[in-house]
């Protein structure tokens, strides 16, 4: 499948806006290509997108150019947009599928994108700057209409449905609202405590993303000092104000993946995770140390040790299970989300700390956090066993299992 991105004169003072950073013509592109569409036809495009954008080679992509004079010639299969609609790989992906002619609209803000089989044959030999009018006669003869509503899908890493995304730009105050939107939409909000975290995230990200300079990967950089500066505190600072300075630090941990979402997500980036599980269970290990210098107790110690394995053993519970699966299992089912909005993880286990701290029992913290990381631990081993039993036994694995042992007992 090909993609016909079509520059118009009247459209170019919202194409080349920068939205959280990024021009929105290369937005289109880039959901193109990160869909799967590697063939590319920029229509009527000004020199500087074709000094940009180049032959695509070092985007992986191969990207060709016509002058609206120039006529459309071995279109085939096509998805074509107008280079001010904002569109996501979702909806790219969504359109791959469609057997019929058909065009994608948001009625809300009149962002449309048409899939055209058959009907392209019909563009063959006519000029590339005939193509809105042909289009739009095309999508009131014989085109298909699907709303953007009608194919929402569950997304695996927000953990929810979403709708996929296709916004007209016409003016700079739609880019002000569709950058609310990203980055509204770029929040996971599955646990009760990032809801209430999320209207700090999402100023912070609303300030930081117009600013090119700030990357997700800086961004991670300075959390992660940040936070080893806050382990230094827990051992030698006092306890409270180490461990409000430690749920700052953790509010801050949002906003490098969402700053990744409205922008670009990277593989390099998807690295932050390992280095959270290590400046967050450093701080664990500090506290039972530091609880531990105090009281001249070893109880506080037994508890950390406790805690840092289980904590351990959820996590790689979770992570073997999504790289089993191919999903989390916080969004496997609906009774899965459930339990992810109270399960055991940093922020909760910060705010046991904290509060018992201010209260003047601080191993209470501890206990609480032990408790609440076991019963994390039951929940997530018994359901991801559950589910992938089930998958075994939809595969036929499991009897094949059975008449394995029966073959050898006979």
């Amino acid at each position: 499948m090909k993609g016909v991105v079509m520059f118009t004169e009247e459209d170019r003072c919202c194409y080349e806006l920068k939205l959280c950073g990024v021009p929105v013509y290369l937005r289109v592109i880039a959901a193109l290509i990160q869909g799967g569409v590697r063939e590319i036809v920029c229509v009527n495009a000004p020199s500087r997108v074709k000094s940009a954008l180049g032959d695509g080679r070092e985007l992986n992509a191969r990207v060709t150019y016509l002058d609206s004079a120039a006529r459309v010639e071995g279109l085939g299969d096509a998805v074509l947009l107008e280079a001010s609609t904002i569109i996501d790989v979702a909806l790219v992906r969504a359109a791959s599928t469609f057997k019929e002619d058909t065009v994608v609209l948001d009625e809300k803000s009149g962002g449309k994108v048409w899939v055209l089989r058959k009907a392209s044959a019909r563009l063959e030999g006519k000029s590339a700057g005939e193509l809105p009018v042909i289009l739009g006669e095309l999508e009131k003869s014989s085109l298909k209409r699907v709303s953007v509503r009608e194919i929402a899908f569950m997304d695996p890493e927000l953990k929810r449905e979403v709708e996929p995304l296709c916004v007209k730009i016409r003016d700079p105050l739609d880019a002000r609202e569709v950058k609310k939107l990203l980055v509204k939409r770029a929040g996971k909000r599955l646990h009760i405590t990032s809801r209430v975290n999320t209207v700090i995230e999402d100023r912070v990200v609303e300030m930081l993303c117009e600013h090119s300079w700030v990357t997700p990967n800086r961004v991670t950089l300075l959390v992660d000092l940040l936070a080893f500066m806050v382990a230094f505190f827990i051992l030698q600072a006092s306890l409270p104000l180490a461990l409000v300075a430690a749920y700052l630090v953790g509010v801050l941990d949002g906003v490098d993946g969402k700053l990744a979402r409205v922008r670009f997500p990277s593989k390099v980036g998807s690295l932050e995770h390992s280095f959270d599980a290590l400046y967050e269970q450093t701080w664990y290990a500090f506290l039972a140390w530091r609880l531990f210098v105090d009281t001249g107790s070893h109880l506080p110690l037994m508890l950390g040790f406790a805690f840092l394995v289980v904590d351990t053993f959820v996590r790689h519970v979770y992570m073997q299970f999504k790289m089993t699966m191919g999903i989390p299992l916080t969004a496997y089912s609906r009774f899965d989300r459930a339990f992810a909005a109270i399960d055991g993880r940093r922020n909760v286990y910060l705010i046991y700390f904290l509060v018992s701290s201010l209260l003047g029992q601080p191993l209470c913290g501890l206990l609480a956090a032990l408790a609440h990381a076991l019963i994390t631990a039951t929940f997530y081993s018994l359901r991801a066993l559950k589910h992938a039993r089930n998958v075994d036994k939809a595969s036929g694995l499991s009897r094949l299992l059975e008449l394995s042992k029966s073959t050898r007992k006979d």
